[in-house]
């Protein structure tokens, strides 16, 4: 190296040319990580202004909607309780209709047997000589009265 410092070493610009190409080469990539990294921030923020309402709306409406679940499930618990208490009742009913049914039965079934007793107790051979007779004795009555209409 010179002392006067005016002539730089041909070993060394070649150095100092490869030096800065590859300085410059550093900076455009610097260069376009920094825009990618706004490009980036930019896109972020865009999608968080456009998803974060549609979100905090889909939570309200999810809230919304489960409290009508509960409301519903509420109300169709108390309908199964009156549903079964009205069931009960018609059972009840039910229970009380078929002992009347039976009582019914049971009391007609022995008016019908006292009544076919009685039936089978009169005489048939009787009640038909009894006819005859009444018919014999009303025959004379029958034609003194024939005898006046004349």
């Amino acid at each position: 190296m010179n002392t006067d410092g005016s002539m730089i070493a041909p070993a060394n610009e070649e150095l100092l040319a490869e030096l800065l190409s590859y300085q410059k080469k550093e900076v455009r990539h610097a260069r376009i990580t920094a825009v990618s990294v706004v490009v980036l921030v930019v896109l972020l923020i865009a999608a968080l202004a456009v998803l974060v309402p549609k979100a905090v709306a889909l939570i309200s409406h999810v809230q919304d909607s489960l409290t009508e679940v509960d409301t519903l499930v509420a109300d169709a618990g108390v309908l199964i309780r009156d549903s079964t208490e009205e069931i009960n009742a018609l059972v009840g009913d039910a229970s009380v209709l078929i002992a009347n049914a039976n009582s019914m039965i049971t009391d007609n079934t022995e008016a019908v047997s006292e009544t076919i007793r009685k039936l089978n107790e009169v005489d048939i051979e009787k009640l038909n000589k009894a006819i005859s007779d009444l018919d014999a004795a009303v025959e004379p009555l029958a034609n003194l009265a024939s005898i006046f209409k004349r």
